[in-house]
């Protein structure tokens, strides 16, 4: 458990547990700057940060073990080749959680194309959902992570189904 813990803290979002959504409701995030929305089970926690070339906005909650977690960065630079990017974002990811890759596809949004991959991290024996999208100037996040015995697949799935694009 202790690994759970530092894995959540490595993430970047161990915020309190949020209240439990009736059936059927949830807890809508949207961002005019982010361009897009999604849906939380439970309230959730914001919080920005600033560098010199990005400003990331990471929005999650904890519920009975499983967080959500989703971030849009806005970057300054050109971000040119977004396919090795995206390759890029995943395999960061596995790699500071030294994690295995169990699969990995596209993931569609709209007519963007992203990179979705579920990993396990045998060491906390956990299970996580990553997806990743860049459109624009605008690189996205949606992480569902929990001990591998208690991830609650239909809740994952719901939350990464309701992330949508805006104008």
């Amino acid at each position: 458990m202790r690994n759970y813990f530092l894995l959540l803290v490595f993430i970047g979002f161990v915020f309190p547990l949020g209240a439990i959504n009736p059936p059927g409701k949830g807890f809508a995030y949207s961002s005019s700057a982010g361009k897009f929305s999604v849906v939380f089970p439970a309230r959730y926690e914001v919080q920005t940060s600033e560098g010199e070339e990005v400003e990331t906005t990471k929005i999650s909650v904890t519920i009975d073990e499983q967080t959500f977690f989703a971030s849009y960065t806005v970057h300054t630079v050109n971000l040119t080749d977004r396919d090795d990017l995206l390759e890029v974002s995943v395999d960061s990811f596995r790699e500071q959680l030294n994690g295995t890759i169990q699969g990995k596809s596209a993931w569609k949004v709209k007519k963007e194309s992203g990179l979705q991959a579920v990993m396990n991290l045998e060491e906390q024996d956990a299970k996580i959902q990553y997806h990743v999208l860049i459109v624009g100037q605008i690189q996205y996040q949606l992480v569902v992570v929990a001990p591998s015995g208690s991830f609650n697949q239909k809740a994952a799935d719901a939350f990464i189904k309701s992330f949508k694009l805006s104008k």
